[in-house]
């Protein structure tokens, strides 16, 4: 299922990451840990959108929940950023993680085994990954995946394409038709 997003501002990105967020907090919940693959050439808002995702997540999972102290960067240099929350639990006990990957650095699939980044990925919290292509084979059967493309318009919009891959991902009660129809901003 796809779904595309044209002229969104830094402010109106937020409307397509709110019901995301509401997709996304509803897999957690249940016990399933989605992973969602970021692409975009650099500077095209891939973080900026990540940190605005963090952010909703944990308004939507435990609204009021202070946030001032949560700083949300790039993790260019360290790989993968790690945003524990174990006050906040799913259906099944397991507090919410959130895994923010950058595979930019990354020269090839075969260092991943070396990294360690399966176990995350494998089912153990929400995990967002930037320049996943760098490892792409390690994705394609995994459940649970959603692909965002951002593509800069100019240099204060950008175009969003969501795209949910995975039949896992067809049920009603997620209501991401609905969301992918009639939420476009032209």
């Amino acid at each position: 299922m796809l779904g595309r997003f044209e002229n969104l501002t830094l402010d109106s990105i937020e409307i397509p990451v709110s019901k995301l967020t509401g997709i996304l907090a509803s897999v957690w919940k249940e016990g399933k840990f989605p992973l969602v693959l970021l692409s975009g050439k650099m500077g095209s808002g891939k973080t900026t959108f990540v940190s605005k995702l963090v952010k909703a997540l944990l308004d939507e999972l435990r609204p009021g929940l202070d946030k001032s102290k949560l700083f949300v960067n790039s993790p260019t240099y360290t790989l993968m950023n790690e945003y524990p929350f174990p006050e906040i639990q799913n259906q099944l006990g397991d507090p919410l993680e959130i895994f923010h990957f950058d595979l930019y650095r990354i020269g090839s699939s075969e260092e991943i085994p070396d990294l360690g980044f399966e176990e995350y990925w494998n089912g153990k919290g929400i995990s967002l990954i930037e320049w996943w292509e760098k490892a792409e084979l390690e994705f394609k059967d995994r459940k649970f995946r959603i692909k965002i493309d951002l593509e800069e318009a100019d240099e204060d919009t950008r175009n969003l394409q969501i795209e949910f891959l995975g039949e896992e991902w067809r049920r009603s009660d997620l209501e991401i038709t609905s969301f992918l129809k009639s939420e476009k901003i032209i």
